[in-house]
């Protein structure tokens, strides 16, 4: 049951919303693998301890509690990768899947439990690749699982101001199978995003005589991965685009629940507003690397520099919170999953569709949580007032999704 819950809710639920083969990522190589899996495959127990952990938080028990029976599925899923390992066996597709998903366990018990995730699992899989190089087991799968592997590693170095390995970006040099895309281009750009971002915070352990040039190559640097960054929006596919819903337009349900300002942004997916915000995220953070440069440079505060680099973030935190009307519509607590009673933005005339019914209640939580507390410090220079109606979002999500610290 729990196996068909996660499925159903959250690997079909994907491909009607994308479409197209070359937006999907590894979830959507999930089921042919594990159909492919032995009965012996870590990958079985693994996708039992994620399903088990879903199906747990949608019907009201936390996956962190005592009688969650998430965990024995987790711990089996652990033994088997190790067993593996042991026995010296091929790293196939189904290991690094079963690694993945063991992360996605701990992905969902951080997040019902309002904590910090673990990383060791993403890490163990970057060991894995090493030693079985670029391998391509599955030309549908394969290529995919690399790739989500180093969006992982990619995403946790930018929350964490690490930098991150070259290595990393040459693991699909020669995947030619891999069509270019919006996702792939973008990922491409945010390995450089964080590792100048890094650069940026060692700046304070760079010798005195080399500190002023140093910090000018990473302001130059910021600055094109900025122009870059604007680049790639422009030339997204004209479906990627967001369409602007303004107030009037918008139920007084879903202003009373959590709209920003007088418009918010509808696109064509919840994964395509995801992808959107970050892109978003990764402009903030070059911006707040230039202001923060500014003490290494003498930049005057009232100089155009800064000037320029806070009004950008100020925008762009905008276009952030003008999504959470599309991920949440009007929920303020827990409802079903698949629960049609909710509303969603929309242009005149036009109906939520039942993929969008169940991608946002799948996904929503995840998604914003993690880019809604990006813009959550008290040095990002947000508008007055943004910052508390942005905590007060947080606590609505955790409402909706029954977050408990643990």
């Amino acid at each position: 049951m729990a196996v068909s819950f996660f499925m159903s809710s959250y690997i079909g639920t994907r491909k009607p919303a994308f479409g197209e083969d070359l937006e999907r990522d590894y979830l959507d190589c999930v089921w042919p693998v594990w159909q492919r899996a032995s009965a012996s495959s870590p990958l079985r127990p693994a996708i039992k301890a994620v399903g088990m952990a879903m199906l747990e938080a949608w019907s009201g028990i936390n996956p962190n509690s005592p009688q969650s029976l998430a965990l024995p599925h987790y711990q089996q899923g652990l033994v088997a990768v190790r067993r593996h390992l042991q026995n010296a066996q091929d790293i196939s597709d189904d290991v690094l899947g079963a690694t993945l998903m063991l992360d996605m366990y701990e992905s969902v018990i951080a997040f019902c439990g309002a904590r910090p995730q673990q990383t060791q699992h993403v890490e163990g899989a970057k060991a894995m690749i090493s030693q079985r190089g670029r391998l391509i087991y599955s030309a549908e799968s394969s290529p995919r699982i690399l790739l989500a592997i180093r969006g992982m590693l990619v995403d946790r170095a930018l929350r964490k101001n690490q930098s991150v390995a070259g290595d990393v970006l040459s693991w699909t040099a020669e995947g030619d199978t891999i069509p270019t895309s919006p996702q792939l281009s973008l990922n491409q750009i945010q390995f450089q995003v964080a590792n100048v971002q890094a650069s940026g915070v060692s700046l304070a352990e760079v010798s005195i005589e080399w500190k002023d040039a140093a910090a000018l190559d990473i302001l130059e640097r910021a600055r094109d991965l900025d122009e870059r960054l604007m680049t790639w929006y422009s030339s997204m596919p004209e479906s990627y685009r967001p369409v602007y819903i303004a107030k009037a337009d918008i139920s007084s349900s879903i202003c009373s629940a959590g709209l920003y300002g007088e418009y918010c942004t509808i696109y064509k997916s919840v994964f395509v507003a995801d992808l959107i915000n970050k892109h978003t995220n990764s402009r903030i953070r070059m911006n707040l690397l230039i202001i923060g440069l500014a003490k290494y440079l003498n930049i005057p505060s009232s100089g155009t520099i800064l000037a320029t680099a806070k009004n950008n973030i100020q925008y762009l935190a905008d276009d952030i919170c003008a999504t959470v009307p599309f991920f949440l519509g009007n929920r303020t607590k827990m409802l079903r999953l698949n629960d049609r009673s909710v509303e969603y933005p929309q242009l005149p005339g036009q109906q939520t569709t039942a993929e969008h019914y169940d991608s946002a209640a799948a996904y929503a939580g995840f998604f914003l949580t993690r880019r809604l507390a990006e813009l959550l410090p008290p040095f990002v220079p947000l508008r007055d007032g943004q910052r508390e109606w942005l905590f007060g979002q947080m606590g609505r999500i955790r409402k909706v999704y029954l977050i408990s610290p643990s």
